[in-house]
């Protein structure tokens, strides 16, 4: 039984656009992301004052990218289920800094998408 929540938006009477879908994976993927780094950040400087607030930032980036490798193929997972094709969305899922262009080495960090393939399933310039 699958249990990832349901990440459908829930403003009807609109259609997704690639746009929305991009804003809405910044805000289901970036900024819990960003949420992760701050918290260890602020539980580093909590626990051992202002010295340890920078290399505290520096371990919540770990956490922080397990989430982003996690959660991207998620999303575009949810995309293609929302019948935006790849070719219509990656230039401005890229544009807007939400994954990373195809071949760049942060790209390979992805966790693979539930059917086993890694990035989109066909070549967006198609």
């Amino acid at each position: 039984m699958d249990q990832t929540p349901d990440t459908r938006p829930h403003d009807t009477g609109s259609l997704l656009t690639p746009t929305k879908a991009v804003l809405i994976g910044h805000r289901r993927i970036s900024l819990p992301a960003l949420a992760i780094l701050g918290a260890v950040g602020l539980a580093g400087y909590a626990l051992f004052g202002t010295r340890a607030l920078a290399p505290s930032l520096l371990v919540g980036i770990a956490p922080g990218w397990i989430w982003w490798s996690y959660a991207v193929p998620r999303w575009r997972d949810w995309v293609e289920a929302e019948g935006i094709t790849e070719a219509s969305i990656y230039a401005t899922a890229v544009n807007l800094g939400l994954v990373f262009p195809k071949g760049f080495l942060l790209e390979s960090t992805e966790f693979r998408r539930r059917d086993g393939t890694r990035g989109w399933r066909t070549d967006p310039s198609a």
